[in-house]
């Protein structure tokens, strides 16, 4: 989330997050994650799966067969595993869809090279091409022999697995992504049946020499949970990059049975002369992680501005310096070279007034236009230090609250979220001048954010936009307020803000992100009826935007939700007509609807 707020439009950075929020549990946002990457790149095999996977984890069917379609789609070679997780989702799927065969009609359909594929009467996850064992070479890393890490795997094998895992967070804290550390973690950690930590550790584990055997025990951890598709896909990675005999022969015998058996196996031991595991542990089996019932959740946002979504640093003010004598005229000299930006000359001329005027007012508040004009220029160490020494030397000035605020969003821009928030609360609530009460909170809010504290920086932002008299920093403390609601899923609280945000509004850019707000809280707190006029509103209004090939996709949702499948149909052929993400998931909708017609006859 950190990495996404500096960059954005980096699809592999909404893939990270997709990935980790479905490992976590979260898997309605993992899928909205893995939506924004495939608004940005719409040809990722990896987005396209992890979206129908977290999709199918949420329950909801008929989007994650969507996606399955797609994947088969764009990558031939995982039709099989799309036949049957789309077979799995409409078996469960209680008289709302059509049956196993047509599944696999319409996939077959959609098979890049124009072949037939049979139906498969189970859904076998094994039915792919025979796989292709690798040999792994790869040579053991350097720093594995390192005596912590070997005194981590010495307790591993002596069975002290709590002891074991605390020298290798040892290891980690020195050697950050030292992938023996995570690959025994990994182990550890599926032991001791913590499926969700095991995986996070063992997807770490990226060092050639690792790779293959993490590989095969995330599969393992998959096949665990009833992900058997995932599975063997798991398990043909974990050959083609080469495995350990014994390991190989299991994941062999396990691929053959069609990722069903869990026969019981020898614990996965290390022999002691190289570290190296050689062995497999037993895992129990577990049943197939049911399905739940279709629900119409509203797509993620299309990509958005990251400025107008976060906080924006405001310009700080130079003290307020009479020109009425010669240090004040320095002081409003420098003022006027920061003006042009010639921080230099202006950090010269606070230079000179302290020279020649020391102990007057304007020499006193030159070590406070020194930090901001260091602000400026991006040194915001500095900043801090000039703040701070200003305020030790002039503890009862009148400019200490703008000392603080400047020493507090210079330490937002470092990045440390705990002082600048403590800065800011004991700034207190402003009640004139500059920093204003709405920068202040807006800034706090920030903090809160950064911290984990999302809450807070909701109730925060609602209190800014209470505050702040410009309409255009009002729009933006909307739709912060907006993305802070979402997050804790309290989208609905946002609606009054980001409606009184909207009244005046022009074609601008920030009054469309409030259109799509609006459409968007309103389609989950009203529904499609409530929000169809909505969404007519952003094609109208920004009828060549990214954002109107989403508005077309949800009228014809909003439209299905009503039950006018006609109508629907049209909405989506509209929106087919574009070459978005929206407009392929529209030809998908239109597919589907086929498919379910031909499934009733």
């Amino acid at each position: 989330e950190a990495a996404l707020e500096e960059s954005p439009r980096e699809p592999s950075l909404w893939m990270e997050l997709g990935d980790a929020r479905l490992q976590a549990g979260q898997a309605k946002a993992a899928a909205k994650a893995y939506q924004k990457a495939l608004g940005l790149d719409l040809g990722r095999e990896k987005a396209i799966r992890g979206l129908a996977q977290s999709l199918e984890t949420a329950g909801d069917g008929a989007r994650a067969m969507l996606e399955w379609r797609h994947l088969a789609q764009v990558s031939p070679e995982s039709k099989a595993e799309a036949e049957a997780h789309i077979a799995a989702i409409m078996n469960a799927q209680a008289g709302g869809a059509p049956a196993a065969p047509v599944a696999a009609k319409s996939a077959a359909k959609m098979d890049a090279h124009g072949k037939p594929a049979k139906a498969p009467e189970k859904a076998p996850a094994h039915a792919a091409a025979p796989v292709k064992e690798g040999r792994n070479n790869a040579k053991q890393p350097a720093l594995d022999k390192e005596a912590i890490f070997q005194k981590g795997l010495d307790l591993y094998r002596g069975g002290k697995k709590d002891a074991a895992l605390e020298e290798f967070r040892k290891v980690l804290q020195k050697h950050p992504g030292h992938s023996g550390a995570y690959y025994f973690a990994g182990l550890i950690r599926n032991e001791k049946n913590d499926p969700e930590k095991a995986r996070f550790n063992l997807s770490r584990a990226k060092d050639a020499f690792y790779l293959p055997r993490a590989t095969y025990w995330l599969a393992r951890i998959d096949e665990k949970a009833g992900k058997k598709a995932a599975a063997a896909t798991g398990y043909r990675k974990a050959l083609e990059l080469g495995l350990d005999a014994e390991l190989s022969a299991d994941a062999r015998k396990r691929l053959e049975a069609g990722a069903k058996a869990e026969p019981a196996g020898a614990k996965e031991h290390v022999a002691p002369e190289k570290g190296k595991p050689t062995g497999h542990e037993a895992v129990p089996a577990a049943a197939a992680a049911p399905h739940g019932e279709v629900e119409h959740a509203p797509p993620a946002l299309p990509d958005t501005v990251r400025r107008l979504y976060s906080w924006n640093p405001p310009t700080p003010s130079l003290p307020a310096i009479p020109a009425t004598d010669a240090p004040g005229k320095l002081f409003a000299e420098a003022a006027e070279k920061r003006k042009l930006r010639k921080y230099d000359d202006a950090l010269e001329a606070l230079r000179q007034l302290q020279v020649r005027h020391p102990n007057t007012p304007a020499a006193a508040a030159a070590l406070l236009g020194t930090a901001t004009i260091q602000y400026d220029m991006g040194l915001y160490d500095n900043a801090i230090a000039s703040s701070e020494a200003f305020m030790k030397d002039n503890g009862k000035s009148e400019f200490v609250p703008q000392a603080q605020f400047l020493e507090g969003i210079s330490q937002l821009r470092i990045g440390h979220s705990k002082d600048a928030l403590e800065l800011l609360s004991k700034l207190g609530p402003r009640t004139k001048e500059y920093p204003t009460e709405a920068q202040r909170l807006s800034a706090m809010a920030h903090a809160q954010s950064l911290n984990g504290k999302r809450t807070d920086a909701a109730s925060t932002l609602r209190a800014a936009f209470g505050m702040e008299a410009n309409a255009d920093q009002k729009r933006g403390l909307a739709l912060r307020a907006y993305r802070e609601y979402q997050a804790i899923r309290a989208g609905g609280q946002a609606l009054p803000m980001v409606q009184e945000a909207l009244k005046g509004c022009d074609k601008s850019e920030a009054c469309q992100r409030l259109s799509v707000a609006k459409a968007d809280l309103t389609f989950q707190s009203a529904g499609g009826k409530a929000a169809l006029e909505d969404y007519r509103k952003i094609i109208a209004g920004w009828p060549e935007s990214p954002d109107a090939a989403w508005a077309r996709y949800q009228v014809g949702t909003c439209l299905m939700q009503q039950g006018q499948s006609d109508q629907a149909a049209a909405a989506w052929r509209e929106a087919a007509q574009s070459t978005s993400y929206w407009g392929q998931q529209a030809k998908f909708r239109l597919e589907e609807m086929v498919w379910r017609k031909s499934g009733s006859k």
